[in-house]
């Protein structure tokens, strides 16, 4: 996929209370979702190239009605315009915010999405095949809807925010992989392989607690979620597990300052992990072309469940790091970092297979009662990974800071101290 875009925004305060943004952007499209290359072919295979333009304007109002309430009133227009097809679509959002005492606001939102590019992906694979396929010929644009309603805080001058954030998404006009298919790389009728009409839903909570200043700073985050997707041609028609659904997400990072020159950060992230579809079975089918010797063979088959009815093993890691702030001999700033990825080595799944051992040849049985027993397999990347790097900077010289009492950074735990 290839984008080139011209944008142009225009502000202008109307009145004291209003506040008005305008803009417009047109984009050249080049698409080619079924294109690939291959080293040993001396004529790469042929390619559907879908040009097309995507012009758009929006218009957003801002008011601030009275000294506690502000309302966001937009309307975007996007157009998309190929040889084959053409689509139009408008998109509304509106967002209004109350400022309440003590430096806390609530605030409700809804605004409508449209999508002319939608991307497919295999699923039960973190590092997967992706590719983006354009609106056209039986793909119509993808559509969402979406409402949030949160609470935001600040304390003690601003040391210290809090965030509560409710949210709600429906989408329709999805597309994703015929079963069956993970891929549309070399293939003319790549639209065979796609299936469209889907169907979604996104429901969520977020939570977020961050000190933002002083000789302690970081964040606490959590957030719990759910997403399904829905088509008639998939998972006899039943609802299931978006690919990327992950119930659980938390993340905890903490930074401290020793002094002038040292800090050091550490940062845990964990993750629910990813569904998948898992394989009940397997049996021998007879092949539909006959062998050399004019006789049909079997071949061995997988029968898989549900679509994503299992789950990978959670995900998560500690991350640690120490940071030197430096003076070069020509009095340049430089800094050290010194860190450790994935400090305690956790093997995080980033896919699974099935097959009778761990190599990733799958072996048919030679004949109907010479089976080996499948085994599910894990396949994991980026183990303990420890790094060092040097950063020099030429933004100007150095100014030396005098060294502070020891005394002085126990002060700065909670409260920041000037």
């Amino acid at each position: 996929m290839e984008d080139l875009s011209f944008r142009s925004n225009l502000k202008v305060q109307v009145l004291k209370w209003w506040s008005l943004e305008t803009g417009l952007q047109v984009s050249y499209l080049n698409h080619t979702p079924n294109s690939y290359y291959q080293s040993t072919l001396e004529q790469q295979p042929a390619v559907e190239r879908l040009r097309a333009f995507e012009p758009a304007v929006y218009l957003d109002n801002k008011f601030s009605l009275g000294s506690r309430i502000e309302a966001n009133l937009g309307l975007r227009s996007v157009g998309y315009l190929s040889k084959a097809s053409s689509f139009t679509s408008l998109e509304p959002r509106v967002r209004i915010s109350l400022t309440l005492a003590l430096e806390q606001q609530l605030h409700a939102s809804y605004q409508q999405v449209t999508q002319n590019e939608q991307l497919l992906f295999t699923s039960g694979s973190i590092m997967n095949n992706e590719v983006w396929v354009p609106a056209g010929v039986g793909i119509n644009p993808a559509r969402s809807d979406q409402y949030s309603l949160g609470w935001t805080g600040s304390f003690h001058n601003g040391q210290y925010t809090a965030e509560i954030t409710g949210y709600y998404k429906t989408l329709s006009n999805l597309a994703t992989y015929r079963e069956g298919y993970s891929s549309l790389m070399g293939d003319l009728d790549w639209r065979s392989k796609v299936v469209t009409g889907g169907t979604g839903r996104s429901i969520g909570v977020e939570f977020l607690l961050k000190k933002q200043y002083g000789d302690w700073t970081g964040f606490a985050s959590y957030a719990y979620s759910r997403t399904t997707r829905q088509f008639p041609q998939i998972n006899k028609g039943q609802e299931f597990t978006f690919d990327f659904d992950r119930p659980h997400t938390a993340s905890l990072n903490i930074n401290h300052k020793f002094n002038e020159k040292w800090s050091a950060s550490l940062t845990w992230v964990y993750q629910t992990g990813l569904p998948y579809t898992p394989v009940l079975g397997r049996q021998l089918t007879l092949d539909t072309e006959p062998d050399e010797n004019g006789s049909l063979g079997y071949y061995e088959v997988l029968l898989y469940g549900d679509r994503n009815s299992g789950r990978m093993k959670d995900y998560h890691r500690l991350d640690v790091g120490v940071t030197l702030n430096t003076v070069t001999k020509r009095n340049r700033n430089a800094t050290w970092t010194f860190s450790v990825y994935n400090l305690y080595n956790r093997h995080n799944p980033y896919f699974y297979y099935f097959n009778t051992n761990d190599k990733a040849g799958f072996e048919r049985p030679e004949n109907l009662t010479d089976f080996k027993p499948m085994n599910l397999y894990q396949m994991s990347f980026f183990p303990i990974i420890p790094s060092v790097s040097y950063k020099l900077y030429f933004d100007g010289t150095a100014t030396k800071v005098p060294k502070r009492f020891t005394g002085e950074k126990f002060r700065k735990w909670l409260y920041q101290e000037k």
